[in-house]
Protein backbone atom coordinates (compact mmCIF):
# COMPACT_ATOMS: atom_id res chain seq x y z
CA UNK A 1 0.00 0.00 0.00
CA UNK A 2 1.43 3.31 -1.04
CA UNK A 3 2.05 5.90 1.65
CA UNK A 4 -0.27 8.91 1.59
CA UNK A 5 1.00 11.75 -0.53
CA UNK A 6 3.24 14.05 1.47
CA UNK A 7 3.62 11.56 4.33
CA UNK A 8 7.41 11.57 4.06
CA UNK A 9 7.43 15.32 4.53
CA UNK A 10 5.18 15.32 7.59
CA UNK A 11 6.81 17.17 10.50
CA UNK A 12 8.15 15.04 13.31
CA UNK A 13 6.93 16.03 16.76
CA UNK A 14 9.28 16.56 19.69
CA UNK A 15 10.62 13.46 21.45
CA UNK A 16 10.36 13.20 25.22
CA UNK A 17 13.83 12.02 26.22
CA UNK A 18 16.05 11.70 29.27
CA UNK A 19 18.85 14.19 29.69
CA UNK A 20 21.45 11.52 28.96
CA UNK A 21 19.73 10.74 25.66
CA UNK A 22 19.32 14.44 24.84
CA UNK A 23 23.10 14.81 24.97
CA UNK A 24 23.42 12.25 22.14
CA UNK A 25 20.98 13.87 19.70
CA UNK A 26 21.81 15.93 16.63
CA UNK A 27 21.48 19.68 16.66
CA UNK A 28 18.04 20.81 15.59
CA UNK A 29 16.27 17.77 17.04
CA UNK A 30 13.05 18.80 18.76
CA UNK A 31 12.80 17.43 22.30
CA UNK A 32 10.85 17.58 25.52
CA UNK A 33 13.05 17.32 28.60
CA UNK A 34 12.40 17.53 32.32
CA UNK A 35 14.49 17.88 35.44
CA UNK A 36 15.17 19.73 38.64
CA UNK A 37 16.87 23.11 38.39
CA UNK A 38 20.15 22.15 40.05
CA UNK A 39 22.31 25.17 39.27
CA UNK A 40 21.98 28.79 38.23
CA UNK A 41 25.36 30.35 37.59
CA UNK A 42 25.96 33.94 38.68
CA UNK A 43 26.05 35.18 35.10
CA UNK A 44 22.92 33.16 34.18
CA UNK A 45 20.39 34.70 36.56
CA UNK A 46 17.16 36.20 35.27
CA UNK A 47 17.69 39.25 33.05
CA UNK A 48 14.98 41.87 33.31
CA UNK A 49 16.36 43.47 30.16
CA UNK A 50 16.15 40.36 27.97
CA UNK A 51 13.52 38.39 29.94
CA UNK A 52 15.49 35.16 29.98
CA UNK A 53 17.92 33.12 32.05
CA UNK A 54 20.07 30.00 31.73
CA UNK A 55 20.00 27.03 34.08
CA UNK A 56 21.27 23.50 34.54
CA UNK A 57 18.66 20.80 35.11
CA UNK A 58 19.20 17.30 36.48
CA UNK A 59 17.25 14.05 36.18
CA UNK A 60 18.03 10.45 37.10
CA UNK A 61 20.37 10.09 34.12
CA UNK A 62 22.47 13.25 34.28
CA UNK A 63 22.47 17.02 33.85
CA UNK A 64 21.80 19.32 30.90
CA UNK A 65 22.28 23.01 30.23
CA UNK A 66 19.28 25.11 29.18
CA UNK A 67 20.36 28.28 27.38
CA UNK A 68 18.22 31.36 27.87
CA UNK A 69 14.80 29.99 28.68
CA UNK A 70 12.18 32.73 28.65
CA UNK A 71 10.62 31.44 31.88
CA UNK A 72 11.79 32.68 35.27
CA UNK A 73 12.53 29.65 37.46
CA UNK A 74 14.16 29.00 40.81
CA UNK A 75 16.68 26.55 42.17
CA UNK A 76 14.84 23.36 43.09
CA UNK A 77 11.95 23.81 40.64
CA UNK A 78 11.04 20.77 38.58
CA UNK A 79 10.62 22.01 35.02
CA UNK A 80 9.61 20.60 31.64
CA UNK A 81 10.79 22.31 28.47
CA UNK A 82 10.18 21.88 24.77
CA UNK A 83 12.90 23.08 22.43
CA UNK A 84 15.70 22.18 20.06
CA UNK A 85 19.07 20.63 20.69
CA UNK A 86 22.05 22.91 20.02
CA UNK A 87 25.78 22.83 20.68
CA UNK A 88 28.26 25.24 22.20
CA UNK A 89 31.97 24.50 22.45
CA UNK A 90 31.26 20.86 21.72
CA UNK A 91 28.69 20.45 24.52
CA UNK A 92 25.00 19.83 23.88
CA UNK A 93 22.42 22.18 25.33
CA UNK A 94 18.84 23.31 24.80
CA UNK A 95 18.71 26.21 22.40
CA UNK A 96 17.58 29.70 23.32
CA UNK A 97 13.87 30.44 23.58
CA UNK A 98 12.39 27.37 25.27
CA UNK A 99 9.46 27.93 27.62
CA UNK A 100 9.43 26.01 30.91
CA UNK A 101 6.43 24.51 32.67
CA UNK A 102 7.15 24.65 36.40
CA UNK A 103 6.16 22.04 38.98
CA UNK A 104 6.73 23.23 42.53
CA UNK A 105 7.47 20.74 45.31
CA UNK A 106 4.46 19.22 47.05
CA UNK A 107 4.32 19.82 50.80
CA UNK A 108 5.20 16.71 52.79
CA UNK A 109 1.86 16.59 54.59
CA UNK A 110 0.05 16.87 51.26
CA UNK A 111 2.20 14.11 49.73
CA UNK A 112 0.99 11.78 52.49
CA UNK A 113 -2.55 12.11 51.11
CA UNK A 114 -1.75 11.24 47.49
CA UNK A 115 -2.63 7.94 45.83
CA UNK A 116 0.00 5.32 45.12
CA UNK A 117 1.88 5.65 41.81
CA UNK A 118 1.25 9.38 41.56
CA UNK A 119 4.41 11.15 40.39
CA UNK A 120 5.49 13.78 42.86
CA UNK A 121 8.27 16.23 43.67
CA UNK A 122 9.05 16.77 47.35
CA UNK A 123 11.60 18.87 49.17
CA UNK A 124 13.09 18.74 52.65
CA UNK A 125 16.11 18.25 54.85
CA UNK A 126 17.48 14.76 55.43
CA UNK A 127 16.63 14.41 59.11
CA UNK A 128 17.33 10.72 59.67
CA UNK A 129 19.21 7.84 58.08
CA UNK A 130 18.63 4.61 59.98
CA UNK A 131 21.51 2.19 60.31
CA UNK A 132 19.78 -0.27 57.97
CA UNK A 133 19.13 2.49 55.42
CA UNK A 134 22.67 3.74 54.74
CA UNK A 135 24.03 3.83 51.20
CA UNK A 136 24.46 0.39 49.64
CA UNK A 137 27.38 0.08 47.27
CA UNK A 138 25.89 -3.20 46.06
CA UNK A 139 22.47 -1.81 45.12
CA UNK A 140 23.36 1.88 44.67
CA UNK A 141 20.52 3.18 46.82
CA UNK A 142 19.63 4.29 50.33
CA UNK A 143 16.56 5.25 52.35
CA UNK A 144 16.13 8.50 54.27
CA UNK A 145 13.59 10.52 56.20
CA UNK A 146 12.88 14.06 55.00
CA UNK A 147 11.67 16.88 57.23
CA UNK A 148 10.24 20.31 56.49
CA UNK A 149 10.52 21.35 60.12
CA UNK A 150 7.00 20.19 60.95
CA UNK A 151 6.27 17.07 58.93
CA UNK A 152 8.39 14.09 57.89
CA UNK A 153 8.24 11.74 54.91
CA UNK A 154 10.09 8.50 54.27
CA UNK A 155 11.99 8.06 50.98
CA UNK A 156 12.52 4.37 50.22
CA UNK A 157 15.65 3.43 48.28
CA UNK A 158 16.46 6.59 46.38
CA UNK A 159 19.19 6.19 43.77
CA UNK A 160 21.08 9.28 44.93
CA UNK A 161 23.64 9.28 47.72
CA UNK A 162 22.85 12.02 50.23
CA UNK A 163 23.97 12.93 53.75
CA UNK A 164 22.30 13.81 57.00
CA UNK A 165 21.44 17.51 56.93
CA UNK A 166 21.40 17.86 53.14
CA UNK A 167 18.54 19.90 51.68
CA UNK A 168 17.24 17.91 48.73
CA UNK A 169 14.52 17.74 46.10
CA UNK A 170 13.33 14.21 45.35
CA UNK A 171 11.41 13.12 42.26
CA UNK A 172 9.54 9.82 42.31
CA UNK A 173 6.24 8.03 42.82
CA UNK A 174 4.10 7.64 45.90
CA UNK A 175 4.06 4.21 47.51
CA UNK A 176 3.01 2.80 50.85
CA UNK A 177 4.17 0.30 53.45
CA UNK A 178 2.16 -0.85 56.45
CA UNK A 179 -0.49 1.74 55.57
CA UNK A 180 2.04 4.59 55.73
CA UNK A 181 2.76 6.65 52.64
CA UNK A 182 6.34 6.90 51.41
CA UNK A 183 8.24 7.61 48.23
CA UNK A 184 8.59 4.35 46.34
CA UNK A 185 11.89 2.75 45.34
CA UNK A 186 13.67 4.26 42.35
CA UNK A 187 13.41 8.00 42.99
CA UNK A 188 16.28 10.40 42.35
CA UNK A 189 17.37 13.36 44.43
CA UNK A 190 19.07 16.66 43.69
CA UNK A 191 21.09 18.18 46.50
CA UNK A 192 20.32 21.89 46.75
CA UNK A 193 22.38 22.56 49.85
CA UNK A 194 25.00 20.34 51.43
CA UNK A 195 24.89 19.78 55.16
CA UNK A 196 27.04 22.34 57.00
CA UNK A 197 30.32 21.04 58.31
CA UNK A 198 31.93 22.23 61.53
CA UNK A 199 35.57 22.01 62.55
CA UNK A 200 36.09 20.75 66.05
CA UNK A 201 38.31 23.22 67.85
CA UNK A 202 40.15 23.16 71.13
CA UNK A 203 39.20 24.71 74.44
CA UNK A 204 36.75 27.58 74.57
CA UNK A 205 37.92 31.04 75.56
CA UNK A 206 39.74 32.27 72.46
CA UNK A 207 43.24 30.96 73.08
CA UNK A 208 42.69 27.80 71.09
CA UNK A 209 40.59 27.18 68.01
CA UNK A 210 39.87 24.91 65.09
CA UNK A 211 39.44 27.13 62.05
CA UNK A 212 40.96 26.15 58.73
CA UNK A 213 42.28 28.49 56.09
CA UNK A 214 42.84 27.76 52.42
CA UNK A 215 45.63 28.91 50.17
CA UNK A 216 45.86 32.67 49.90
CA UNK A 217 43.54 33.45 52.80
CA UNK A 218 44.47 35.57 55.79
CA UNK A 219 43.62 34.29 59.21
CA UNK A 220 43.21 36.59 62.20
CA UNK A 221 43.26 35.31 65.78
CA UNK A 222 42.36 37.44 68.78
CA UNK A 223 42.88 36.22 72.34
CA UNK A 224 39.95 37.03 74.62
CA UNK A 225 41.29 35.69 77.87
CA UNK A 226 44.52 34.91 79.67
CA UNK A 227 47.78 36.84 79.62
CA UNK A 228 47.50 37.50 75.89
CA UNK A 229 44.01 39.00 75.97
CA UNK A 230 43.31 41.64 73.30
CA UNK A 231 46.38 40.67 71.26
CA UNK A 232 45.78 39.89 67.59
CA UNK A 233 47.95 38.33 64.92
CA UNK A 234 47.32 37.91 61.20
CA UNK A 235 49.19 35.86 58.65
CA UNK A 236 48.71 34.24 55.26
CA UNK A 237 48.70 30.48 55.06
CA UNK A 238 48.78 27.69 52.55
CA UNK A 239 46.21 25.08 53.63
CA UNK A 240 47.38 25.50 57.21
CA UNK A 241 45.04 24.13 59.87
CA UNK A 242 44.80 25.95 63.16
CA UNK A 243 43.90 23.35 65.74
CA UNK A 244 44.66 23.01 69.43
CA UNK A 245 47.59 25.39 69.34
CA UNK A 246 47.86 28.20 71.88
CA UNK A 247 48.15 31.81 70.81
CA UNK A 248 51.39 32.38 72.69
CA UNK A 249 52.90 29.57 70.61
CA UNK A 250 51.92 31.42 67.41
CA UNK A 251 53.49 34.59 68.75
CA UNK A 252 56.61 32.70 69.65
CA UNK A 253 56.77 31.44 66.05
Amino acid sequence: VAAPEGAEDAPVGPQKVTLADAAKLDDGTKVIISGVVSNIAENDVWSEKYSNMSVTITDATGSFYVFRTNTKVELGDFITLEGEIASFNGAKQLAQGATAVITKATALDAAANLDNDVEVVIKGTVSNIAEKDVWSEKYNNMSVTLSDGTNTFYVFRTNTKVALGDVIVVVGKIGSFNNAKQLAEGSYAVILEKAPTTDEGGEEGGEEGGETTTAGEKLTITATSGTLADKTITWESDNFTVANKKLDTYLAD
